[in-house]
């Protein structure tokens, strides 16, 4: 009797022990989990390509009060047929006047720097579409602000001169990472979505801050530009039935 008494005591002992060791190594592992999320974002989910994460984009850039963005140009805010389908006009047209409207930064490859041939070289196509795309960006963005009769000041452009390695956009809450893959269009790669509370959302940010008070200047439309806006009419030619196409960078 006493041995049977005596190996469920045992039994019951080993049992609180291999407990007490699972819970400690369970509180450990959940502990280096948290921090894990902390460092990676707490990544709410992942797009499998920019398209995919669009609406998403959307919903954030219509409550967001300060908005960044960085890639080669932007097919996120600007990539429509005509300017008043764009995402920055409709943002710009619900918060329709300048105390409500959110601080907006673009940057994009300088249409100058020598980026838009090796950009061009890693996607076999002809520096001349990076350059007609952040052209047409531009260009955008001036009849949005002039249609909505907004000034210049609304949506801040710079032109960088690095070489394209991330697509950002940058809300109050959260951001969306996106790559410069060789061989891949920005577009056509993976998106990450991380929560701003994150060590990778500030990561981010200050590359994009970095890149906006070191590696910019103010866009100036060039005497290209303003013979395309001329010549083309808002619909833009040769360079919108590309931006509306397959060549998003």
């Amino acid at each position: 009797m006493n041995t049977v008494l005596e190996r469920i005591l045992t039994g019951l002992i080993v049992a609180c022990i291999v407990g007490a060791v699972g819970w400690v190594c369970r509180q450990r592992l959940l502990r280096k989990l948290k921090s894990m999320r902390k460092v990676f974002g707490e990544a709410d989910g992942s797009y499998t390509d920019a398209d995919a994460a669009t609406e998403d984009i959307k919903k954030e850039a219509l409550r967001s009060k300060r908005i960044r963005y960085v890639s080669t140009y932007n097919t996120a805010f600007l990539a429509e047929r005509y300017p008043d389908q764009t995402l920055l006009y409709k943002i710009l047209k619900e918060r329709n006047t300048t105390a409500t409207a959110p601080e907006i930064k673009f940057l994009h490859l300088s249409p100058e720097s020598r980026f838009t041939e090796i950009r061009a070289a890693e996607l076999d196509d002809p520096p001349q579409y990076i350059r007609d795309g952040v052209i047409h960006a531009l260009r955008t963005v001036r009849v949005v602000l002039q249609k909505l009769n907004l000034p210049a000041t609304t949506v801040q452009v710079r032109h960088y001169d690095f070489l394209p390695i991330f697509r950002i956009v940058l809300f109050d809450g959260c951001a969306f990472i996106g790559f410069h893959k060789k061989g891949r269009m920005a577009r056509l790669s993976p998106m990450l979505h991380v929560r701003a509370d994150s060590e990778l959302y500030g990561a981010f940010s200050r590359y994009f801050d970095t890149l906006w008070d070191h590696f910019s200047v103010d866009a100036v439309g060039s005497d290209e530009e303003r013979n395309r806006t001329k010549n083309g009419g808002e619909q833009g030619g040769g360079t919108l039935r590309r931006w509306r196409g397959e060549v998003h960078r």
